[in-house]
C-alpha cells in the first residue's frame, strides 16, 4: 500500500513537471533563453532558476572596459558563485510565494492585459530598453509603478489553471534533491559556439529541467 502511495505521488510529480516544463518552453523561453535574456534571468534549465537574475546588462555600448562574463554553466558553478557575481535569487526556498519570479506571475493574474484592443502605453521592446530586473526587496515598489508589467511581459496572462500548475511546479523546486542534478549531457561532449552545440544545448537544457 505504501509503494502503491509513493508511485502515485512519484507518477503526478512527474505529470506537474511536464505540464510546468511544457509552460515554460511555450510561454517564457521565447524571451528568456539567450545569452542577454531580460534581467539574464535564464529559464531553459534548472540552473537557470537557481542562478536567478541580474541588474548588470551583458551587452552596454557605453561600457569602457571589458564585463564580467556570465555564461551559464561556463562562468560559475552552483547558486554560491552566482550570488558572488550579482546575481539575486527569483526563487524563494523558505516562503515560495515571495520568490520574484512567483510575484511576477501573480502580478499579471492580478492585472490582466485587455482582451482586445492595442497594449496600453508604457510596454517597451526595444532591444536596447530600460530594463526594470526587481530583486526581492524591491518588488513591492516595482508592483506599485508598473502594475502591468507581470510575466510574461506584454502577453496575455497565463489560463488559471496553467499559473497553477506553473507555480505548484515552482514550490516543489524549493526541495534541495532537485537541486543536485548533473550538467547536461552535451556539455561533457561538445564546446559551446558551434551550430551542432547550440542545437543540443537547447534540447539538452530543456530535458535538464
Amino acid at each position: 500500500m505504501v509503494l502503491g502511495l509513493l508511485s502515485s505521488a512519484a507518477a503526478g510529480a512527474e505529470s506537474l513537471a511536464s505540464q510546468a516544463h511544457q509552460l515554460i518552453e511555450q510561454r517564457c523561453v521565447v524571451c528568456h533563453a539567450c545569452y542577454d535574456a531580460p534581467c539574464q534571468l535564464k529559464m531553459e534549465a534548472h540552473e537557470g532558476l537557481v542562478r536567478g537574475g541580474s541588474q548588470t546588462l551583458v551587452y552596454d555600448s557605453t561600457r569602457l572596459l571589458a564585463g564580467d562574463l556570465t555564461r551559464l554553466f561556463d562562468d560559475a558553478q552552483g547558486e554560491r558563485a552566482w550570488r558572488k557575481k550579482g546575481f539575486y535569487p527569483v526563487l524563494n526556498a523558505s516562503e515560495p510565494a515571495a520568490g520574484v519570479l512567483r510575484r511576477m506571475l501573480d502580478l499579471k493574474q492580478a492585472n490582466p492585459l485587455p482582451p482586445n484592443g492595442p497594449l496600453p502605453e508604457g510596454f517597451d521592446f526595444r532591444l536596447h530598453r530600460d530594463q526594470q530586473c526587481a530583486k526581492p526587496g524591491d518588488f513591492d515598489q516595482f508592483a506599485s509603478e508598473f502594475p502591468l508589467w507581470g510575466m510574461p511581459y506584454g502577453l496575455p496572462a497565463l489560463q488559471p489553471d496553467e499559473h497553477a500548475a506553473l507555480v505548484s511546479w515552482l514550490d516543489a523546486e524549493r526541495r534541495p534533491l532537485n537541486r543536485d542534478r548533473s550538467l547536461p549531457r552535451y556539455r561533457q561532449s561538445s564546446r559551446p559556439g558551434s551550430s551542432s552545440s547550440r542545437s543540443e544545448e537547447h534540447t539538452s537544457e530543456l530535458q535538464s529541467l
